[in-house]
């Protein structure tokens, strides 16, 4: 029942309230050096549409699932094919990570961070006592002076979830 409400909260807030979200991160837990590089041969010099293929790569490749496991492993995500946001952020950050460095682009850092959701400064995970809901995982880019929250799981929902300040 839990999973159906955060569903239907996450729809209404996608159609409507996008605009709303803010992120707090709350532990780092990755950074881009430790992702590896995968072959992907896509030229762009914008930022903001390097991060959309990004995006686009991962929401078309997996699938998502609360019951995934422990997905920080990207060998072990391209096997299985589905996540939940930990393994979203490890597939996307990889993507990222090879996008830019296939366009010479090095003066970056990405990080995965464990965060909360915050909907008109209301913490969404609040709400929930299962621990699957106690905070979620986001990428967080710092280029050009600029720091971009990025959401790939709740990208699946076909919005970019891309915050920037």
């Amino acid at each position: 029942m839990k999973k159906i409400i955060l569903i239907i909260i996450l729809i209404i807030t996608t159609i409507v309230l996008v605009n709303n979200y803010t992120y707090k991160p709350i532990k780092l837990i990755n950074y881009s050096k430790n992702y590896q590089t995968i072959p992907i041969n896509y030229h762009s010099n914008e930022i903001k549409d390097i991060i959309k293929y990004s995006l686009s790569k991962t929401t078309t490749y997996l699938k998502f699932d609360f019951n995934s496991g422990d997905n920080i492993d990207f060998k072990n995500i391209c096997k299985i094919k589905k996540s939940h946001c930990v393994g979203y952020v490890t597939y996307f950050n990889t993507t990222l990570k090879s996008i830019l460095e296939y366009n010479n682009i090095r003066d970056y850092k990405l990080y995965h961070y464990r965060s909360e959701i915050y909907l008109f400064n209301f913490n969404i995970h609040s709400l929930f006592s299962d621990s699957k809901y106690k905070n979620h995982d986001i990428s967080v880019l710092i280029y050009d002076g600029k720091k971009y929250f990025i959401d790939p799981s709740l990208s699946e929902l076909s919005i970019n979830f891309i915050i920037s300040n």
